[in-house]
């Protein structure tokens, strides 16, 4: 972790580190050459907040699956993250005001792309190559696109467009582009539909100030309210999973993600395959309960009594007939006592707070428990793990408790 305290980062300064986690502070105003040269080999998570990242910072990482780009950065430079192609979340801080040319380009696994409000430009092929995307969303703003900034968009299904200076040509080569929702006025999109969009979604405020009637080449056009319940950047009516911030294409309508179903071979365009494995649970079950649709899971809760004939699965003493989980014994607890359900934080994207409660004082400090979750993160183990990080009425005082139930929310699969 580069902390916020650093201003400055010499030539070469990580080269060959095996790391397989980067954090880079807000504070860092100026990197070196060839900072992180050798990095990219071992690389798999990167959450940067220097205000500008340069040119060529993150290139040819080929195990980089996550990247996060906070609030402070302001601009990214040519080629700065280029072939990425394990790239699967990409996450856009709320200050960014210009990308580069082919600064993403190759990411090839990218299958959703949000533009915030902030960005004024996009350079050339700047997404070039993300031959996965098939969801993008484009924040207000006077914004300046080169028509080529997607290349190869072949995959593209849905757009939302907040932004009245695009123009079609920039989607010229998305040819499964078939539903887009605007807030905005671009004409050149809405008077004569060049390409294959079948439906057209317009808010209210919209079409009071447009003639529908100039509309011409979709075959429906809908007005609907911008109203987005999970607040993924997709309003409701274009969104099929409108309570699922983390995913927004079902195309079958079975309430399982196109993303998920394509992960576990399954086919996302019929709704029959969703129990696959013959175990009693429904594939969304296992979804929402993080389980490998394929991996029977015959008995869940362990108990002796198949989950066919177990009329408790999760053990919660909440029959499954009337549970809204019932292979989940968290959701009708509220685990942090903030007036929300484990279920109910769940579908929100939130966290049950009381979980990260490392030191057990009975409150979340992210100077305290945060400082500890990080240096387990970084391999720190005893004395160096706890040392002045425990808060006052602290009822885990030893750095082995510490370790053990750190250890404890560490995932097994």
């Amino acid at each position: 972790m580069i902390p916020n305290s650093v201003i400055s980062v010499n030539n070469e300064a990580f080269r060959n580190t095996p790391l397989t986690s980067l954090v880079i502070g807000s504070g860092v105003e100026t990197f070196g050459s060839n900072v992180f040269s050798g990095v990219c080999n071992t690389l798999q998570s990167a959450s940067i907040d220097a205000e500008n990242i340069p040119s060529s910072f993150l290139r040819n990482c080929s195990k980089l699956t996550t990247l996060n780009l906070g609030d402070n950065v302001k601009t990214v430079g040519n080629e700065a993250f280029e072939y990425l192609p394990k790239l699967t979340s990409l996450s856009i801080g709320n200050s960014i005001e210009s990308i580069g040319s082919q600064a993403f380009s190759g990411a090839y696994e990218l299958e959703s792309i949000e533009i915030p409000d902030s960005v004024t430009s996009i350079g050339s092929s700047a997404f070039s190559g993300a031959d996965a995307l098939v969801t993008m969303s484009i924040g207000s703003g006077n914004k300046q696109f080169t028509s080529n900034m997607l290349g190869n968009c072949s995959g593209l299904k849905k757009l939302v467009v907040d932004s009245s200076a695009l123009n079609s040509s920039i989607f010229s080569n998305c040819d499964q582009l078939d539903e887009i929702f605007m807030t905005s006025i671009p004409e050149d999109f809405l008077i004569q539909n060049s390409l294959t969009i079948d439906k057209l979604y317009l808010t209210s405020s919209v079409s009071n100030i447009l003639d529908i009637n100039l509309i011409s080449g979709y075959s429906e056009i809908v007005i609907c309210e911008d109203v987005d319940s999970d607040n993924d950047s997709y309003p409701n009516c274009i969104d099929d999973l409108p309570d699922n911030w983390k995913y927004t294409l079902d195309s079958d309508s079975d309430g399982l993600p196109d993303s998920w179903e394509n992960l576990y071979l399954l086919d996302p365009y019929d709704s029959s395959d969703a129990a696959s494995d013959n175990d009693c649970i429904e594939d969304l079950v296992e979804l929402q309960n993080g389980l490998d649709p394929f991996v029977a899971n015959i008995d869940i809760d362990n108990d002796g009594i198949p989950n066919a004939e177990d009329t408790d699965n999760d053990n919660d003493g909440q029959a499954d007939h009337f549970d809204g989980r019932p292979f989940d014994p968290l959701e009708q607890f509220d685990t942090d006592n903030d007036g929300y359900t484990a279920l109910e934080e769940y579908e929100a994207g939130t966290i049950p707070l009381k979980v990260l409660d490392i030191d057990g004082n009975g409150s979340f400090d992210a100077l305290k428990d945060g400082l500890i979750i990080l240096r387990f993160a970084f391999g720190l183990k005893g004395e160096a793990l706890i040392q002045g990080a425990l808060a006052s009425g602290s009822l885990r005082t030893d750095a082995a408790e510490v370790e053990a139930y750190l250890n404890s929310l560490v995932p097994s699969f």
